[in-house]
């Protein structure tokens, strides 16, 4: 008697739906990937500038706020009165900058470039600014208070 290899039409169904529900699961996550990018991107810069706003009050120091493409940088005044930023400030994390790393998906973006780098004052106040990062809502900086949204 000879034993018969191969796979049931049974099992072969069985496969083929479990890689169908796979794929239904899977493509969409890896499709959206920059998204999700972009959104915690979006959400550390509005940890960067609330503790820059926090450093200001903490410190009565000018805290600058600075802009490139995909990455925001600080730097604090070494004295009070100050026109201008002088030192660099590090992050929370102890990093000089906050980087994107996506810089398809998570780049800034502004109606007016000359307005997206600001500062904030010993008061803790600053300049009313809207800044948007690719495809999330807009971050609202509100001057007389120097909120965060």
């Amino acid at each position: 008697m000879r034993s018969a290899a191969g796979f049931t039409l049974t099992e072969l169904v069985i496969v083929i739906m479990l890689l169908g529900i796979l794929a239904a699961v899977a493509v969409p996550r890896m499709t959206g990937l920059g998204d999700f990018r972009a959104a915690a991107f979006s959400d550390s810069v509005v940890a960067t500038l609330r503790y820059a706003q926090k450093t200001a009050t903490s410190h009565r120091r000018l805290v600058c706020v600075a802009f490139t493409a995909a990455s925001v940088t600080l730097t604090i005044a070494d004295a009070n009165p100050a026109a201008a930023c002088n030192q660099n400030l590090a992050l929370a994390n102890g990093a000089a900058s906050l980087q994107s790393g996506d810089a398809t998906n998570a780049v800034f973006t502004a109606t007016d470039p000359t307005t997206l780098n600001f500062n904030f004052q010993p008061d803790g106040t600053g300049a009313d600014r809207s800044i948007v990062v690719t495809g999330q809502p807009a971050i609202t900086v509100v001057g007389a208070t120097g909120s965060v949204r």
